[in-house]
């Protein structure tokens, strides 16, 4: 084992992690600049998952709806009640 290995706070180790990584990320663009095809496939994923999303939204609100619709009710109700 190395001095450079033996770092408590991360420094070299984590600068080689990050150099790795971004070296990894320019490969990866490179490979998506030579062949776009590969792309269809993330897009399509990601409007389905933003179309799944996107039903539950009204479900959402109209829950928020009710929830302040019944708080309102139950709020009036308790002023309006004799004691």
């Amino acid at each position: 084992m190395t001095v450079k290995e033996i770092d408590f706070f991360g420094g070299v180790e984590m600068f080689d992690r990050l150099e790795r990584s971004w070296n990894l990320v320019k490969f990866s663009v490179s490979v998506l600049q030579q062949d776009k095809e590969l792309l269809v496939f993330p897009l399509l994923s990601s409007i389905a998952a933003m179309a799944v999303l996107g039903s539950f939204l009204p479900l959402i609100l109209a829950d928020v709806a009710m929830r302040d619709a019944c708080l309102l009710y139950t709020s009036d109700a308790a002023e309006n009640r004799e004691v």
